[in-house]
């Protein structure tokens, strides 16, 4: 197996609900950086007949123009595909514990839903004023 070539790809596409706000913070030097967390639900049969959901956490983070308007569009229960690349972490707690993760690096973040209406002067904006394609951003 010597003469085995190997790609090397790491490309992950995953869509889901946010399970929580998403948070930005700033780098020292002043990098916007935003970390979220999605639930990716998978249905299946049970051999009884019975329909059962498997939820699988990934949580994901965005740099730069990337994670400020994510942070600006995404709330709790938004619904996002994100595009990227895994990437591994190590580090250890202030007890001495090690502790890893593995996230996705996003490259690009499809919103898949429009922002709720605003209300103005407690009238929501008919339908056809609202941008309803979908909106995409991309690092």
């Amino acid at each position: 197996m010597n003469g085995l070539k190997m790609p090397n790809l790491n490309i992950t596409i995953v869509s889901g609900r946010l399970t929580r706000a998403p948070e930005l913070k700033y780098t020292q030097s002043g990098v916007p950086v935003l970390r979220a967390r999605l639930a990716n639900n998978n249905f299946y049969r049970t051999a009884d007949g019975e329909w059962k959901r498997e939820a699988t956490f990934v949580g994901f983070v965005a740099w730069q123009a990337l994670a400020e308007r994510c942070y600006e569009n995404l709330q709790k229960g938004s619904a996002v595909m994100v595009t990227g690349r895994l990437n591994s972490s190590e580090w250890e707690t202030g007890e001495g514990e090690k502790r890893s993760q593995i996230e996705i690096r996003a490259d690009r973040v499809q919103f898949l839903e429009r922002k709720p209406s605003e209300e103005i002067d407690g009238q929501q904006e008919a339908d056809e004023e609202v941008d309803t394609q979908t909106e995409e951003v991309e690092s």
